[in-house]
């Protein structure tokens, strides 16, 4: 067990997601189908409705984060110089703040080293995201399959047991799929008012990049349990001390 546990368990940890996406969307693919579509439509439909989200949400959240990485770039010897001075101030701390700019800008220094040692890891986080990419084609091939002949499925499976047994397999299929997706249909809507929400305060007070920020805490403060309401208000947080003078 151990031996095949090893050799399989990411293709394992693969159709276990599979699973859980295909009982979010199959509800809404049912629905779809009572009103006339084909079961492969209405599951590409739904798949590529999520797709698209997603990448719209990586998007903004990776052109804000890359922005303001630039812009702390170009503008660093002034935040270190803000910084030193705030430090100073609150701490009682004694740094010459143009030997910290010294030091950053030495090319034998830490901060140019850690800088160079990132750069000779880009084929490695390259390989990794190609990784990544073929994990998620693989995922989305077998959600597609397992919701598109879902009911050939669930024939074949229940063929082989007796007529009592399909009646409970049956129901606690269904039972799980109406409650997986109406937790992450509720979920997407609490995402979308908190994102409409945190859009009109972010636009009233001049934050940098409102959408962007909008779409980051309406989507890991319901998507993530526990931490993510905390998590979610790090980066408006940040980009705000980031852009306010001290």
């Amino acid at each position: 067990v151990r031996f095949f546990w090893t050799k399989l368990s990411d293709l394992i940890v693969l159709l276990f997601v599979s699973v859980f996406l295909s009982l979010a969307i199959e509800p809404g693919v049912n629905r779809l189908a009572r009103r006339g579509w084909r079961r492969g439509t209405a599951t590409a439909l739904i798949l590529f409705g999520v797709i698209f989200a997603f990448v719209l949400f990586v998007a903004a959240i990776g052109t804000l984060v890359a922005s303001q990485i630039a812009d702390l770039l170009s503008n660093s010897e002034a935040y270190i110089t803000d910084t030193v001075r705030f430090l100073n101030d609150t701490f009682g701390a004694n740094l010459d703040a143009q030997e910290v700019i010294d030091d950053f800008n030495d090319p034998n220094g830490r901060v140019q080293q850690f800088i160079r040692d990132q750069q000779d890891n880009a084929v490695r986080l390259s390989v990794a995201a190609l990784g990544g990419l073929l994990a998620l084609f693989s995922v989305l091939l077998f959600t597609f399959y397992m919701v598109a002949d879902g009911p050939k499925m669930r024939r074949a499976i229940c063929s082989r047991l007796t007529p009592a047994r399909q009646e409970r397999v049956l129901a606690t299929w269904e039972l799980a799929g109406t409650k997986t997706g109406g937790y992450l249909y509720s979920r997407a809507l609490l995402a979308l008012l908190s994102a409409m929400f945190h859009w009109i305060v972010f636009q009233s007070v001049g934050t940098a990049a409102p959408v962007a920020l909008a779409l980051w805490v309406g989507i890991v403060s319901q998507f993530l349990p526990v931490v993510g309401t905390y998590l979610a208000g790090v980066l408006p947080v940040l980009l705000t001390f980031l852009d306010s003078p001290f």
